[in-house]
């Protein structure tokens, strides 16, 4: 079992450590730090932690968290995730809705779910902010898991409208067998999506 500082500790004394892989149950809930010089792969799955600080890692280049142990009966506290010296960072994800709270400098993002347990589909209208890091730094992007939700067509078209060096996007579908909509709905769905205000043109891919 995992606790406070254990993880800091084991990789200020791995200088040449390049990939850290988190897995499992974590005693309490950890707030994990990052300062690495070597790093260029973080993930963590199936952990219990209150936070996740990239304080500085200059050679990190994904940061890969899922499966959040955090929302059960005894715990409904969101992981708090806070991006630092990462120059690098090109892979970020998944950001389960709900389940994680973003900061990035001058910026912070919260998933709204509200009280049916939906996520507001107008949370990225009305609430996101500006993001440096997708105005002036994302290149590629990939989506998956589409379903065609409304708060997912939200979250698409801001981003659109935000990427201004945005050259490649690929979404792919979720399985129809999983979603309430067929392909055909939502592959509809997509190509329903106005770019007039898109900030780049770039190369849209999508799978099914």
């Amino acid at each position: 079992m995992l606790e406070n500082g254990d993880i800091e500790t084991f990789v200020a004394r791995s200088p040449v450590l390049e990939i850290l892989n988190i897995h499992g149950s974590i005693k309490g809930r950890v707030r994990l730090w990052l300062v690495s010089n070597s790093l260029r792969c973080v993930q963590v799955c199936n952990s219990k932690t209150e936070s996740i600080a990239v304080v500085n890692a200059p050679c990190l280049e994904r940061l890969i968290l899922s499966e959040s142990m955090n929302r059960d009966k005894d715990n409904d506290k969101c992981t708090r995730v806070k991006i630092g010296n990462a120059p690098k960072l090109r892979l970020f994800g998944y950001l389960d809705p709900g389940k994680y709270v973003l900061e990035t400098p001058a910026t912070v993002i919260t998933i709204v779910i509200n009280p049916s347990g939906n996520l507001n589909p107008r949370f990225w209208e009305d609430q996101a902010g500006p993001i440096i890091s997708v105005q002036f730094r994302i290149k590629v992007m990939t989506f998956s898991e589409f379903r065609g939700e409304q708060y997912e067509l939200s979250f698409l078209q801001c981003f659109f409208e935000s990427a201004h060096v945005l050259e490649y996007a690929v979404i792919t579908m979720a399985n129809p067998r999983f979603t309430s909509l067929s392909v055909d709905e939502m592959l509809s769905s997509l190509q329903n999506m106005s770019n007039e205000k898109w900030a780049s043109k770039f190369n849209l891919d999508v799978n099914e």
